[in-house]
């Protein structure tokens, strides 16, 4: 009875389409999804051409040598390496030799872990060059624990025209280098958060990626001033949260911008938000607002259809019109406002 139970089990599984299978072995780490592939031919088939690659360099080590993260690395370091390559090599091996592709490397990384991180970027974005035509797009994920360290080969990881997304966490990435020679212009995703980064980098970034389509700044510092241009021709979505610097300056220039999200502590932050014809969501959170953003906001916004403002301040009344509105959401302060 429990045999068939296991058979039925299998058996509906088989039932989802294939891509349905692979979309959800594309959210288990990359030994866990190894693991299913071991159940039968249908689940190594569905396993072994998966166009969506994940690596985790923690999942490498920790098979490696069991014993806690904090301590493993050092013992094993090069033995890591080995098997590391090794396992790079394999996965777009095996994708070559079924005249496949990845649609998709999500490579992540977190250097507490890994002291050798250098390395290790160098080899994996080295490998995907030599290999231009198998690796269509690239996702790098980097994490560490605070703004004092500067991640390993910034330079190199913007030099990868496969780079589709990148999500920085915890780092400092102020970098000396000519922006002219940043070559993922197919970058389409930029999330940075908990760094610390200069005026120059985030310019330069935006002038050589143009194509991104979601950009996530959060809990960032060193920047006074942030402009976003219709440079960003694609630019859909953008979330500014925690500038933290006082007398910063914040403005948006987007005529493709369908979301956009603005929060900042210091209430000494300066926004200004130029007309959008297709914005429909937007968010306002510890701002000054004058009263005739709300008389104009029909004009300057007509496809708006959500509208969020929180502990905004500076405005004496609200007078809002607008065809296309479905939800206002004000949250009043201390400050006297009338309707």
């Amino acid at each position: 009875m429990k045999q068939q139970r296991i058979d039925d089990d299998d058996d509906q599984w088989q039932r989802l389409p294939q891509h349905v299978t692979q979309h959800i072995l594309s959210y288990m780490p990359t030994n866990c999804a190894a693991k299913m592939s071991l159940l039968s031919k249908s689940w190594y088939t569905m396993w072994s051409t998966n166009p969506i690659l994940n690596i985790d360099l923690d999942d490498v080590a920790f098979n490696k040598v069991r014993c806690p993260k904090s301590i493993y690395w050092p013992i094993v370091v090069d033995d890591v390496r080995d098997e590391f390559m090794n396992y790079l090599n394999k996965s777009l091996k095996r994708y070559q030799n079924q005249n496949d592709c990845v649609h998709r490397l999500n490579l992540s990384m977190r250097c507490l872990s890994c002291p050798d991180s250098s390395f290790f970027i160098r080899k994996v974005f080295d490998n995907i060059e030599k290999e231009a035509g198998l690796v269509h797009g690239v996702c790098f994920s980097f994490t560490l624990c605070g703004t004092e360290h500067g991640l390993p080969d910034f330079f190199r990881i913007l030099q990868a025209k496969q780079l589709r997304e990148l999500n920085v966490k915890g780092c400092s990435l102020r970098q000396q280098f000519g922006y002219k020679e940043i070559k993922c212009c197919l970058l389409n995703r930029l999330f940075l958060e908990n760094v610390f980064i200069d005026e120059a980098t985030v310019q330069g970034l935006f002038s050589r990626c143009p194509l991104i389509e979601s950009l996530k700044l959060v809990n960032f510092y060193g920047l006074q001033r942030i402009k976003v241009t219709n440079d960003l021709r694609y630019l859909k979505e953008c979330v500014i949260s925690a500038m933290m610097c006082i007398n910063s300056e914040i403005e948006v220039e987007s005529q493709s911008l369908e979301s956009f999200c603005c929060y900042c502590p210091w209430r000494r932050t300066n926004l200004k938000l130029h007309p959008c014809q297709n914005l429909k969501k937007l968010s306002m959170h510890n701002l000054r607002i004058k009263d005739i953003f709300f008389r104009n906001l029909a004009d300057e916004f007509p496809k708006l259809e959500d509208l969020i403002v929180t502990d905004c301040y500076g405005y004496e009344r609200i007078d809002i019109s607008g065809n296309w509105l479905k939800s206002i959401t004000i949250s009043i302060g201390s400050g006297d406002c009338g309707f």
